[in-house]
């Protein structure tokens, strides 16, 4: 699909990162700045969003169902989630669910707000296909998945998706009469994520807001010329 056609259409439907056509996010991840003026390091989680169904919609995109990180979770100063109950800090440690070393951080997050920017937007190439190519009339797809970290276009930042794999499976027409590369596409959400950090030696709490730019319902598509872009 001509990528002025589908920015045109944006004015209309804005734009969001899905997991459709084969790929899914890893909040390792999501795309985040903090916003807080004393903000502190906040460890990357270590999530990687898990495929829990495949099928191919209406408009031919594969689309995939994974699984998502909670609203509400609680991580270890290494980014390991030990807890995804949306329960207070103070429930948490008398049930002893939350436990970590001596002078060691958690830092539970809370999402505070959502709201779906764009909707089939550009998000970037397929990272496998690092060119356009002419007189090709589909490409072919795995079902395994393969992680990149790749730029969320106009965002200034980058996400980790898990994306299928060029090879035999699934398959997207191309118009064998341009030059055309897989591209993907979907809705982006802005998420306005609470962070709290507790523990350390001094037993303090600190708050901090994250921007994070989510991917939830992305495509893959092709994007076509009819001049060699390369």
């Amino acid at each position: 699909m001509n990528l002025l056609l589908k920015r045109g259409l944006l004015s209309i439907a804005f734009l969001v990162l899905a997991v459709s056509t084969l790929v899914n996010p890893s909040y390792s991840s999501a795309a985040t700045k903090l916003d807080s003026k004393e903000s502190f390091e906040v460890p990357d989680i270590k999530f990687t969003p898990k495929v829990i169904n495949t099928y191919k919609d209406e408009n031919g995109h594969i689309i995939n169902e994974y699984s998502k990180l909670p609203d509400n979770f609680v991580t270890d100063e290494n980014g390991n989630i030990i807890s995804e109950e949306s329960q207070s800090k103070t429930t948490l440690r008398k049930e002893n669910k939350v436990t970590t070393a001596a002078c060691s951080y958690q830092y539970y997050y809370d999402v505070v707000g959502r709201v779906t920017v764009e909707r089939d937007a550009f998000v970037n190439y397929h990272p496998a296909f690092p060119q356009a190519q002419k007189n090709v009339s589909e490409y072919n797809f795995t079902f395994s998945t393969t992680s990149y970290s790749i730029g969320v276009s106009g965002y200034g930042m980058s996400a980790d998706v898990s994306i299928s794999a060029p090879g035999a499976g699934y398959s997207i027409s191309a118009n064998p009469t341009m030059w055309t590369r897989p591209a993907v596409y979907g809705d982006i959400e802005r998420q306005t994520v609470k962070v709290t950090r507790t523990g350390g030696c001094t037993s303090g709490e600190k708050i901090t807001y994250q921007t994070r730019y989510v991917p939830i319902n992305t495509y893959i598509d092709t994007n076509e010329w009819s001049y060699n872009p390369n």
